[in-house]
């Protein structure tokens, strides 16, 4: 069953993975419009 899934599908994943990333993409960009005041960058310091 699973390779019969895997055959059917296999062809949209890289669609799939484009779109949701695009997505995320602008959702991080409107979070960033959208914030008020500045960002606490000390922990990208640590680490």
């Amino acid at each position: 069953m699973e390779d019969k899934v895997r055959q059917t599908y296999s062809h949209v994943a890289a669609a799939v993975e484009a779109r949701l990333l695009q997505c995320l993409q602008d959702r991080w960009d409107k979070a960033v419009l959208n914030s008020t005041g500045e960002f606490d960058t000390a922990w990208r310091k640590a680490a």
